[in-house]
């Protein structure tokens, strides 16, 4: 926000941002780089505070839009768009990396898809009903607007896994 209002520049940000990783993560303050050790370091003082390792890995998972995961560990964070196949089939796909990606830009989205190698897409739902669906392809639930956008669950107590191990790893 401080970037769009012109208070300070992406570079400013940005190295602020850095520093949280040097600062806990003992590393060298304001030399703008994030060593391996420092993000180490910095998580394990993250993970200490967080009682489950389940609840660790979503929020690694999450913060990083790192894809995959299971149950109540998936990733909730990674866009997910309803395509339209050209066989008519449709499905719910995640787009897996999607950190400089406009969520907005239908191409972009597309392009991205079609990396991941979905390659029969006849069209993309970023909100709802699809732009570039015809009325009788699209779905029958009317669309909703961008503001409205349904978000994730929070995990239930009955979704939630124990005993189980991460599948995040460092190194």
């Amino acid at each position: 926000p401080e970037v769009i209002l012109g208070v300070k520049t992406a570079d400013a940000v940005l190295l602020e941002f850095m520093e949280t990783f040097e600062a806990y993560g003992g590393g060298t303050k304001g030399d703008g780089i994030i060593t391996k050790d420092e993000f180490s370091r910095y998580y394990s003082a993250i993970s200490s505070s967080i009682d489950n390792d389940d609840y660790f890995e979503l929020v690694i998972r999450n913060a990083w839009h790192i894809s995959g995961g299971e149950g109540w560990c998936a990733n909730t964070t990674c866009k997910r768009v309803l395509v339209l196949h050209e066989d008519g089939s449709q499905s719910v796909e995640e787009v897996t990396d999607d950190f400089d990606i406009s969520t907005k830009d239908v191409e972009s989205v597309k392009a991205a898809l079609v990396a991941q190698g979905i390659k029969d897409i006849k069209g993309v739902a970023l909100y709802g009903l699809p732009t570039n669906f015809s009325a009788a392809e699209a779905p029958n639930a009317p669309a909703p607007t961008p503001s409205e956008e349904p978000s994730a669950p929070s995990p239930s107590a009955a979704n939630r896994r124990t005993n189980m191990t991460s599948s995040i790893t460092f190194g």
